[in-house]
């Protein structure tokens, strides 16, 4: 059974929310392995809304999302393989604001 390649495939996405909660500007800031998996992916982060910010030049967040795959076995052999399924995680490396300022 063939699978994708889901090696070390991976894209750090920045973008704005505006002070109204919308966001702005999603792009690719760094990647590895092909990203056309990720095209849908900066649709729905262009879609999302989020509540209201209080700093009037709005707040900048990026975030890691790896395209990945399970670990599995298949009937007839004890060899473990990567799942035909994909899936896509993510992590938020926005860094935190020092205590005390906004």
């Amino acid at each position: 059974m063939a699978t994708d390649n889901f090696e070390d495939r991976w894209a750090d996405i920045g973008f704005w929310i505006t002070p109204e909660g919308k966001v702005q500007d999603p792009q690719i800031l760094r990647s590895r392995g092909q990203t056309g998996w990720a095209s849908q992916l900066l649709q729905a982060i262009a879609g999302r809304v989020y509540a209201p910010v209080a700093d009037s030049g709005g707040v900048y967040r990026v975030e890691r999302y790896t395209y990945t795959s399970r670990w599995t076995t298949f009937t007839g052999s004890r060899i473990r393989q990567r799942s035909p399924n994909a899936r896509i995680e993510y992590v938020d490396l926005t860094p935190d604001q020092p205590a005390g300022t906004h």
